[in-house]
């Protein structure tokens, strides 16, 4: 089955996605980084689940939130002081609810909805 999928545990814990072998969010920054002529090294990435590990590794800087698993907080760069419910509400807070739609687009971009 290795070849047949990849299997990413996300977060919450009993969140499981089952992928091509290709497909992760490392692989869709990456993309995006290039068709945006955008280095990696100027690119920030955040996450808290596995399914997130590729992405913070491609990242010039991986942030992990405060909710993250163990094994995402090891592999970030850093360590923010919020979790991802911290977030969302300061940003609807900063931007309001309805403006948020540019934020959720960049994340649907790189297939990354775990902050919205």
């Amino acid at each position: 089955m290795k070849d047949e999928a990849h299997v990413v545990r996300g977060s919450p814990p009993w969140f499981v996605e089952v992928l091509n072998p290709n497909v992760c969010k490392g692989n869709g920054l990456k993309q995006m980084s290039k068709h945006l002529d955008i280095p990696p090294e100027e690119i920030i990435a955040f996450g808290d689940g596995d399914n997130d590990l590729e992405f913070l590794d491609y990242a010039g800087k991986g942030i992990a939130m405060k909710n993250a698993r163990d094994n995402v907080k090891a592999a970030a760069n850093e360590i923010t002081e919020w979790t991802n419910a911290e977030v969302r509400f300061f940003l609807c807070a900063l931007y309001g609810e309805k403006n948020l739609n540019i934020y959720a687009l960049a994340h649907v971009c790189t297939n990354c909805l775990n902050l919205i």
